[in-house]
C-alpha cells in the first residue's frame, strides 16, 4: 500500500517538473516576441548618414561624401543624358517629351521631400520613365509628398529597399525605390523583380524596417 502511495507521489512530482520545464522553454519565446521591434525606414536612412559622418570624421566626412556623391551624380546624369539623346534621335518627339516629363515631375517631387531633397533621382532601368503608367508615376509622387507609405522596407549592407504597392491597383504592380545612402542616389524600379534581384546594392542579408 505504501509502495502505491509513493509511486503516485513520484508520478505527481514528475508531471509537475515536466510542466515547469515546458513552461520555461516557451517563456523566452514569448518575451522575445513581445520585445521584437524595428526602426523606421526614415530613421534607418538618417542613421546611415550619421554613421558615415562618424566613420570619416567631422572634417573628412564632408569632403569624402561630396566626392562620392559628385561621382555618382555625374555618372547617373551622363547615363540619363545619353538615354534621352538616343531617344530623341530614334523616337517621335511626343514620346520623348512624355518620358522627360515623367522624369522631371518625379525629380521635382523627390527634391521637395525633406529626406531625399539632396538625392539624385534615376532608375535602375531608365526606360521606366517611358513605360511607367501615369498611375504609377502618381503613386511615387504621393510617396514623396508623404501621402503614401511603403508596403515593405528592408535595410541591406549597401542600400535600403522601399517597396510600394498602390492599394487601388488591381494588377498589383510593385513599385520600388533603392536608396543608396552613401552615393545619395535614388533608383526607381517599376515592376521588374529581376532588376532588384541582380542589383549589386541589394546583395546579402537584410533587416526589416518599420514602414511608419
Amino acid at each position: 500500500m505504501n509502495y502505491k502511495k509513493i509511486s503516485a507521489v513520484c508520478l505527481l512530482v514528475l508531471s509537475l517538473c515536466m510542466a515547469g520545464v515546458a513552461n520555461a522553454s516557451h517563456a523566452p519565446k514569448r518575451v522575445a516576441k513581445q520585445h521584437l521591434h524595428y526602426i523606421s525606414w526614415q530613421n534607418a536612412i538618417l542613421k546611415a548618414h550619421q554613421n558615415m559622418n562618424r566613420a570619416n570624421g567631422p572634417l573628412g566626412a564632408s569632403v569624402s561624401r561630396a566626392i562620392v556623391k559628385a561621382r555618382a551624380n555625374s555618372y547617373e546624369e551622363n547615363r540619363l543624358s545619353d538615354f534621352f539623346s538616343k531617344l530623341a534621335a530614334t523616337r517621335p518627339s511626343v514620346f520623348t517629351q512624355a518620358c522627360r516629363t515623367s522624369y522631371t515631375v518625379l525629380t521635382r517631387a523627390a527634391r521637395e521631400n525633406k529626406i531625399f531633397h539632396h538625392y539624385k533621382l534615376t532608375a535602375i532601368d531608365v526606360r521606366d520613365f517611358c513605360y511607367m503608367p501615369k498611375d504609377a508615376v502618381a503613386y511615387f509622387i504621393e510617396f514623396f509628398k508623404g501621402k503614401a507609405y511603403p508596403y515593405q522596407a528592408a535595410q541591406y549592407k549597401r542600400a535600403i529597399l522601399l517597396t510600394l504597392k498602390n492599394p487601388k491597383d488591381e494588377r498589383n504592380r510593385t513599385l520600388s525605390i533603392v536608396v543608396d545612402t552613401e552615393s545619395q542616389v535614388l533608383f526607381l524600379n517599376y515592376n521588374k523583380p529581376a532588376n532588384l534581384q541582380y542589383s549589386p546594392l541589394l546583395q546579402g542579408s537584410y533587416v526589416p524596417l518599420a514602414v511608419r
